[in-house]
């Protein structure tokens, strides 16, 4: 083997290989990872009766874009439709419960929310009683 050889002991025999010259690298540029979009839970409606309205809504950055999911009276998925954030930082979605024979219980909702490359999400529930 060419170049400078190291030796390395491990239990008591000899091992060789070739040593690794230390290399200071320079970055032309840097790759930065931004960081994440703060998305907070304002409110929404619950406990809430059933045939009632529920709102939600969400506090972002102004002109970011969310959207998201909810779980219906199948516990199925709902897509909640995309909103632009207002001027208050605001965004706000709202629908009405089923009433029915068995439409109780816990029901999740999860919302994303993105702007310039960063993205947040909020995860929450509202009991339908």
């Amino acid at each position: 083997m060419a170049g400078n050889v190291g030796t390395a002991r491990t239990d008591n025999k000899r091992w060789r290989f070739p040593a690794l010259p230390v290399l200071a690298m320079t970055f032309i540029g840097t790759t930065a990872h931004a960081a994440g979009l703060s998305v907070r839970l304002v409110s929404i409606t619950s406990p809430i009766p059933p045939g009632a309205r529920v709102t939600v809504i969400v506090a972002t950055e102004k002109d970011a874009t969310c959207a998201g999911e909810r779980e219906a009276h199948a516990y199925n998925k709902v897509p909640l439709r995309a909103e632009t954030v207002d001027g208050n930082g605001r965004a706000t979605w709202r629908w009405n419960v089923l009433s029915g024979n068995h439409p109780g219980g816990e029901r999740r909702v999860h919302i994303t929310c993105s702007k310039n490359g960063r993205s947040g999400a909020v995860d929450t529930i509202f009991d339908v009683r």
